[in-house]
């Protein structure tokens, strides 16, 4: 009797909280579209292949227009001009985040890489936490 594989059964990540500076923009109608942008300090809560923007630790409703990406089709990489920065893209959005060093930077891409991975192989527990982005015009 041949043996059977068995298949390795993914451990959902670690939930990783904490704060880091997150890119705002505004648009302002003028002469045209002039595209304000500053970094503003939020909670950030990396979960279950979601990754979630918060005013502080103990919010429980995301901020701001887009507060939530599913991270099944994300990827993330660290601003090469600046070790500090990363981005975290999907089809449809793109969030800059800095961190206070280039470790930290390093240890936020390394955990959201692990969370992409799990959110891919178990697309299930995504569809299942995932917040409703809804529309929240609260500018910090």
């Amino acid at each position: 009797m041949a043996a059977r594989k068995q298949r390795k059964e993914i451990k959902p990540p670690a939930v990783i909280k904490g704060w880091i500076q997150k890119e705002q923009c505004l648009e302002i109608p003028l002469a045209g579209f002039e595209l304000q942008l500053w970094y503003s300090r939020v909670f950030m809560v990396l979960k279950n292949g979601e990754i979630s923007a918060y005013k502080d630790e103990f919010d429980d409703i995301p901020l701001g227009f887009i507060a939530s990406l599913d991270l099944r089709d994300a990827k993330v990489s660290m601003d090469p001009g600046n070790l500090c920065r990363l981005v975290v893209e999907t089809t449809t959005e793109k969030w800059r985040l800095e961190a206070e060093s280039a470790v930290e930077a390093r240890n936020w891409v390394n955990d959201i890489q692990e969370d992409i991975s799990y959110a891919k192989e178990h697309p299930e527990i995504v569809d299942k936490n995932h917040i409703s982005n809804g529309f929240l015009f609260d500018i910090f």
